[in-house]
């Protein structure tokens, strides 16, 4: 591993373990006591070779949308950067880019993203919530900062977000108070 790599993977660590130290309130509740939801994808552009999964997810997305609004909860989301502009000298999401979503604080943020990557984590850690919900694939491997996440749902198949938003609601609506 080259000193720079060294010097690039040694200060996202310190980054990470700087926004793990913050404060977190963690409050599981019930579906019908949430008012709000943030909700963290990889891309949704298509790209020709995975253009049905990705239409596929965006009507996931709506649909999951449409029902929380049908409750009153709001969901906010926040896709991967599209462009490498949108990232910093360490591939982490600018914060120019991460404001209109880290402002608000959520009763439950998700994350969805499905790659090994720090997107998902970052900015898990970086918005303000009280239930941090994650997925990880059990046949891949472990996800980066799995230890983050407040309810961690364990697969064993890759995320699919038709399966898994449904899931997580099925799991909020089971607490009692």
């Amino acid at each position: 591993m080259a000193l720079a790599d060294k010097i690039r993977t040694q200060h996202i660590d310190n980054i990470m373990q700087t926004l793990a130290a913050k404060p977190h309130r963690k409050r599981i509740v019930n579906l019908n006591d949430i008012g709000s939801i943030g909700l963290i994808v990889q891309r949704l552009n298509a790209t020709p070779d995975i253009a049905n999964e990705s239409d596929k997810d965006r009507i996931t997305i709506s649909q999951f949308n449409t029902m929380l609004k049908k409750r009153g909860i709001l969901l906010r989301i926040i896709e991967h950067p599209a462009s490498q502009e949108m990232t910093d000298k360490f591939g982490l999401p600018r914060p120019d880019y991460l404001l209109s979503f880290t402002k608000y604080h959520y009763d439950m943020l998700i994350d969805a993203t499905t790659d090994d990557g720090l997107f998902g984590p970052y900015v898990t850690l970086s918005t303000s919530s009280n239930l941090r919900v994650g997925y990880i694939n059990n046949v891949t491997g472990d996800k980066p900062y799995s230890q983050i996440y407040d309810l961690l749902i364990i697969g064993k198949e890759p995320l699919d977000l038709a399966t898994y938003l449904p899931n997580i609601l099925h799991y909020i609506t089971q607490i009692r108070k």
